[in-house]
């Protein structure tokens, strides 16, 4: 047996369990963004394992990085335990401020995206409450939370 074929289909063993959570899902190409916190985060494809993946959603995996940028072949993945946690994911709560103009909101440092200000038909200064991802702006080169799960707030 030609020991070089062996080795190749082996999967790697010393390659530590991250959970990250999903950033953006692109079900078309069957891709996920992921962070899990800012040094850690890619895209990679995934398959039938992952029913129907969502914004927020926990995963445990193991990833080997591709020489092509943010790109992870994944070695492992599964559903996280419900006690885990990803410093990528943060709750909130406070009034939101929205830009008139362009329809989007802020909760301190918390993006909203216009579509749900409106779906919401949220007004200035109400309170609201919800969890937001860590996302990476590549234009801006910098990071950011974005609010993906944004409600009216309960007195």
């Amino acid at each position: 047996m030609d020991r070089n074929k062996s080795n190749q289909s082996q999967k790697p063993t010393n390659i530590p369990e991250d959970i990250v959570a999903i950033e953006f899902v692109n079900r078309e190409k069957h891709i996920i963004n992921f962070v899990k916190d800012k040094s850690l985060y890619g895209f990679f494809k995934y398959g039938p394992q992952l029913k129907n993946p969502q914004i927020g959603d926990l995963l445990r995996v193991k990833l080997q990085k591709s020489v092509d940028n943010n790109y992870y072949q994944v070695i492992s993945l599964q559903p996280a335990q419900p006690d885990d946690a990803c410093e990528a994911l943060m709750s909130f709560k406070g009034p939101i401020k929205i830009a008139h103009k362009s329809g989007f909101g802020f909760v301190d440092e918390i993006f909203i995206y216009p579509k749900m200000v409106n779906q919401l038909k949220l007004t200035n200064g109400q309170e609201i409450e919800g969890k937001a991802v860590l996302s990476y702006n590549k234009k801006k080169d910098s990071w950011g939370w974005i609010g993906f799960k944004v409600e009216v707030a309960n007195h």
